[in-house]
C-alpha cells in the first residue's frame, strides 16, 4: 500500500470549492461574494500548539452533553476569540448556541465559518436549516441550493422542507420522491414523505411509507430514526388508534428521551381520552428528565394547546430563568 500511494501524484490544496464551474453556479446562486479563503494561507500554526485546543472541543462537547449549553457556548467563543480560524471551532460553537436556544446568534456563529471557508457542504446545510428554524424559507432555499451546487448529500431533502415549510406539497413529494429513486433505503427520506403526506391529509399514503421505514430498521438491523415512532403516533391518532399512537409515542420517549415531541405527542393524545391530569405528569417528566431549551418551549405551547395559559406562563418564566439568552423558534410545518 505504501507503494502505491508513493506513486500517486496529490499535491496539497487548500480545503474548499476549488473547481471553477462549481464556483460558477454558487456566483450564479448570488452565494459567492468574497474570495475563497485558505488559498495562499501561510504561518499556519503548528498543530503541537495547539492540542490544547482539541482538548477544549472536548470539554465544550461534554458540557452540551449534560446540558450546560451556556458553559459550552462561554468556552467556545473564549476559543474562537484566540484561533479565529478555527474552523471547527466555529462550527461547534454554532451547535451549541443552537442547542441553547438560540438560534439566530447560531446563524450569526455559522455565518462566520462560512465566510471562513466558503462552499463547504456542511456548513451550508447547517444555514439552509437553521434559516428554516428562523422561518426565513427564501433564504433556507437560497443555501440549500448552494448546497445543491457543491454536491453536498441531503441537500435535496432539506429543499423538501423548505417546501413542505411552505405547504407546497406537490414540490416537496417530488423532491422526496427523487431522493428516494436515488435511493430507495433512505431512511431519512421514506420519514420525510410520511410527514408530507400527513401534513397533505393523506393518512394512507403516510402510513405506507411508515410502513417501509420500520421494514428497512428490520432489514437493516438498525434502532429507529429519531421522529418515526412520533410520527407513528401521530398518523395512528388521526386514525383514531389511540391505544397504538400511545405505544408509538412511548417507543419514541424510550429511544429520545431528549427529542420533545414523543413527550407532548403522548400529552395531548391523553388529554384527548380526558386523562389531562396524566398529561400534566408526561410534561413534567420531561422537564425533569430532559431539561433543555427545546423542551420547555415544547411544553408550553402544549399546555396552549391544552388551554392552560397560567401553565404555559409558568414553563416559559422558568426557561427564561434557566437559559437566559433562549429564543423560542418559529414553527413551521411537520416540527
Amino acid at each position: 500500500m505504501r507503494v502505491a500511494l508513493s506513486a500517486m501524484n496529490r499535491p496539497l490544496e487548500p480545503p474548499g470549492v476549488s473547481d471553477p464551474e462549481t464556483v460558477k453556479k454558487l456566483a450564479a446562486l448570488g452565494y459567492i461574494s468574497v474570495t475563497q479563503a485558505g488559498a495562499g494561507d501561510t504561518g499556519l500554526p503548528d498543530p503541537r500548539d495547539r492540542i490544547a485546543s482539541l482538548g477544549r472541543l472536548k470539554e465544550a462537547s461534554r458540557l452540551s452533553g449534560q446540558g450546560r449549553f451556556d458553559k459550552a457556548v462561554a468556552l467556545l467563543e473564549e476559543l474562537v476569540r484566540e484561533s479565529p480560524n478555527m474552523l471547527d471551532a466555529r462550527e461547534a460553537l454554532a451547535r451549541a448556541l443552537r442547542q441553547a436556544g438560540r438560534p439566530a446568534e447560531a446563524f450569526d456563529a455559522l455565518s462566520d465559518a462560512d465566510r471562513l471557508q466558503p462552499g463547504t457542504p456542511q456548513i451550508l446545510l447547517g444555514l439552509a436549516d437553521l434559516a428554516r428554524e428562523k422561518g426565513d424559507p427564501a433564504r433556507a432555499r437560497s443555501f440549500a441550493r448552494a448546497a445543491e451546487a457543491v454536491g453536498a448529500p441531503g441537500s435535496s431533502r432539506l429543499l423538501a422542507e423548505v417546501a413542505l415549510a411552505e405547504r407546497d406539497f406537490p414540490e416537496a413529494r417530488r423532491l422526496a420522491r427523487s431522493e428516494l429513486s436515488a435511493d430507495e433505503g433512505s431512511r431519512g427520506a421514506w420519514l420525510l414523505l410520511a410527514n408530507i403526506e400527513k401534513e397533505a391529509g393523506d393518512l394512507p399514503a403516510a402510513w405506507k411509507a411508515l410502513e417501509r421505514l420500520r421494514q428497512l430498521d428490520l432489514a437493516q438491523g438498525r434502532p429507529p430514526v429519531r421522529n418515526s415512532r412520533f410520527l407513528e403516533g401521530d398518523v395512528l391518532a388521526r386514525m383514531g388508534k389511540t391505544a397504538e399512537a400511545e405505544a408509538a409515542f412511548r417507543e419514541e420517549i424510550l429511544a429520545f428521551p431528549e427529542n420533545p415531541r414523543g413527550w407532548t405527542g403522548l400529552a395531548l393524545l391523553l388529554a384527548s381520552e380526558g386523562k389531562a391530569s396524566d398529561a400534566d405528569r408526561v410534561l413534567r417528566e420531561m422537564l425533569g428528565k430532559s431539561p433543555r431549551p427545546d423542551s420547555y418551549f415544547a411544553a408550553a405551547r402544549t399546555y396552549e394547546v391544552l388551554g392552560d395559559r397560567q401553565a404555559a406562563l409558568r414553563v416559559r418564566t422558568a426557561a427564561r430563568g434557566l437559559f437566559p439568552g433562549a429564543r423560542e423558534p418559529a414553527r413551521s410545518a411537520g416540527r
